[in-house]
């Protein structure tokens, strides 16, 4: 099974989805092979467990709307010929906060030992700010810059996205780690339902070792004019530390 690996022979294979914002979705691959010299036909059957989604489904839990696993093969025969891989996509999309389980049951036609099961996690969460597109790492929200000679330039981005109704104004440290790790832009507002995308870069002019070396960002709620008189975000130019303001002096 391929992303759904076994970690141990006894152990049932796993897919971990990890924490995935309320109304998005991720997808991960179950792989079967076929070791045998006969055609196999396989059928895979979705069941969800509870927790994450927003209730209905079909009968026992099995695949359907508002729940928070599917998968396009969900109860499809499937022919798997010898020395063939086929790949089945599972998506968890939470509509709800909390906990998510299920299980992808493997049943093989005609051979009652064969059957297998996929265990699936995630958990469903929400987040005014969240951050996205990061560069692949083992942890979430984690920038990994690997092994960087001194005096070397290292540069990784993101997202940020602004999830709720009000405009966000957010403040990176100016300068993080014995000044290795600079942002751009540092300070800045992101609008109702926008982004913003931010670059990280790392230079160390002597040898320095980071772990789990934590860069806070400080996020605030605003009210663009006054709280009396407020004014439309879209009535408001973007604007962060990057913007510059030119003037133009002309001689007469």
């Amino acid at each position: 099974v391929g992303e759904a690996a076994a970690a141990a022979a006894a152990a049932s294979p796993t897919l971990q989805f990890r924490r995935v914002l309320t109304g998005r979705h991720r997808t991960m691959e179950i792989s079967l092979r076929n070791e045998g010299i006969i055609p196999a036909t396989v059928t895979l059957e979705l069941v969800c467990q509870g927790g994450g989604g927003s209730g209905g489904g079909g009968k026992d839990g099995r695949a359907g709307a508002g729940l928070p696993f599917s998968c396009p093969s969900n109860g499809l025969p499937v022919v798997v010929h010898p020395r063939a891989t086929n790949t089945f996509r599972v998506t968890f999309h939470p509509a709800a906060l909390g906990a998510c389980a299920g299980e992808v049951r493997v049943h093989v036609e005609d051979n009652d030992f064969e059957e297998q099961l996929v265990q699936l996690v995630g958990e469903g969460y929400a987040d005014d700010v969240t951050l996205d597109n990061m560069p692949p790492s083992d942890a979430d929200n984690a920038l990994n810059f690997g092994d960087c000679s001194v005096g070397e330039r290292r540069t990784l981005s993101f997202t940020m996205s602004n999830n709720s109704r009000q405009p966000v104004r957010f403040a990176w440290p100016k300068a993080g780690g014995s000044d290795c790790f600079t942002f751009a832009p540092t300070v800045g507002h992101i609008k109702p339902g926008q982004t913003k995308d931010v670059t990280v870069t790392f230079a160390a002019n002597a040898p320095h070792s980071f772990a789990a070396h934590k860069l806070p960002c400080k996020l605030s709620k605003i009210v663009y004019g006054s709280s009396a008189a407020p004014l439309k975000p879209g009535a408001v130019p973007d604007w962060d530390d990057s913007v510059k303001s030119v003037r133009w002096a002309i001689g007469g």
